[in-house]
């Protein structure tokens, strides 16, 4: 890609998509506690699940920065994926976890979390 090319609409949403993941990751659950404590997607107890979602996004802003914004020329395939094929499971698997979240019974889980 040229780097003097705009990002498309849909490598913004990851790059956005992507840091606010990120940078949410470092906020406290507010209602999900154990014995007393708040906890991050960085906690003790869920670690890595919770952390593999703002990773997966991280993952696919960061090279979405380096190729449409930077400019940067990477390998098209990587282990025979195209990076296209490797955002779509990133973001499957992102999806997957965050419902496995939602589901188990760990905690109060207010709408919005």
């Amino acid at each position: 890609m040229d780097g003097n090319k705009s990002p498309t609409p849909a490598e913004l949403t990851i790059l956005i998509a992507g840091g606010v993941a990120l940078a949410a990751s470092f906020l406290d659950f507010q209602r999900f506690t154990l014995l007393g404590n708040t906890t991050n997607a960085w906690g003790k107890y869920v670690f890595p699940v919770a952390a593999l979602i703002p990773v997966y996004g991280a993952i696919m802003a960061v090279q979405v920065l380096l190729t449409a914004v930077a400019g940067l020329r990477i390998p098209a395939r990587i282990a025979g994926f195209t990076w296209e094929q490797i955002h779509l499971v990133l973001g499957l698997f992102a999806g997957l976890l965050a419902l496995a979240w939602l589901v188990t019974d760990t905690g109060k889980k207010p709408i919005g979390q």
